[in-house]
């Protein structure tokens, strides 16, 4: 996989995107590492909690492990979104989602103590914090080992994201030269490419109408209907057949004209009716 496609900046990347990586792709993978943590957590009197009943250390741990599990899960998604996809990068990434998850759990932990679910004395904030980095650090580590796949699935999308906006780029210089540079006589949209006919020849390129008219907008010419423009030397007539109008250009082309352009397409030709 190319390591210099993502560059050091954020990807445009849906928070859905994100959180269908991290919680429901590997949706089977967490169930079961909070199944299992739960279990564990429950059996070995963590935090020496077997003073609570069996029903209460099952809902405090499972509450527990499900913050492990997947506040390390969307941590490690978000700081993946805005690195890039080298290794070192996927390791930092890793990192500060640890560490952000540690800090995150000493905070909720420290809270759910003065509540009935974790009935124990609050330790000073910033020792309890140090202590929460071991378990999350093994916890963590767990998470993103068995969420391999996954992962790798979300860089190949961030790559792939990547390469989408660098093309764009490319695109849009390519759309911005042609138009500031030729004399356009029509503009036509196919699907996801344009037709630009101009006085040197023709061109096929990826990109969007509306972004053809903003290029065009101090040209003489004018948008004729969803899928077209047309430069005002280009047109040779106006011809009504029924209820529809359409252009006849000088190369013979036909265009069709939208039933609310009509009007101001004959303003700008100034042509009578044929």
């Amino acid at each position: 996989m190319s390591q210099n496609v993502a560059s050091w900046q954020m990807l445009n990347v849906s928070s859905r995107e994100l959180l269908r990586s991290a919680l429901l792709d590997p949706l089977q993978i967490n169930v079961a590492l909070i199944a299992s943590l739960t279990a564990t957590f429950t059996v070995s009197d963590a935090f020496e909690t077997s003073s609570l009943g069996l029903s209460h250390s099952v809902v405090l741990w499972t509450i527990v492990s499900m913050l492990m599990v997947l506040q390390t899960c969307v941590a490690h998604r978000l700081f993946l979104s805005l690195f890039s996809s080298t290794q070192l990068a996927r390791i930092v990434a890793a990192g500060l989602a640890l560490a952000t998850t540690a800090v995150l759990m000493a905070f909720e932990l420290h809270w759910l103590k003065y509540t009935p679910l974790l009935p124990k004395e609050p330790d000073p904030l910033l020792e309890f914090i140090l202590f929460m980095a071991q378990p999350v650090l093994a916890v963590g580590c767990l998470t993103l080992v068995a969420q391999s796949s996954a992962i790798q699935s979300y860089v190949d999308f961030l790559e792939q994201r990547a390469r989408t906006r660098v093309a764009g780029n490319g695109e849009s210089e390519e759309l911005n030269r042609v138009l500031g540079q030729e004399l356009v006589l029509r503009v036509s949209a196919q699907d996801h490419y344009l037709e630009i006919v101009c006085s040197e020849g023709k061109y096929l390129l990826r990109g969007r109408l509306r972004d053809a008219l903003l290029l065009l907008a101090e040209r003489s010419g004018a948008q004729v209907h969803r899928s077209h423009w047309v430069a005002r030397q280009h047109i040779q007539r106006v011809v009504n057949e029924g209820r529809d109008t359409r252009l006849v250009l000088t190369d013979g082309t036909e265009l069709p004209v939208a039933r609310s352009r009509v009007q101001s397409i004959r303003q700008l030709c100034n042509l009578s009716q044929s």
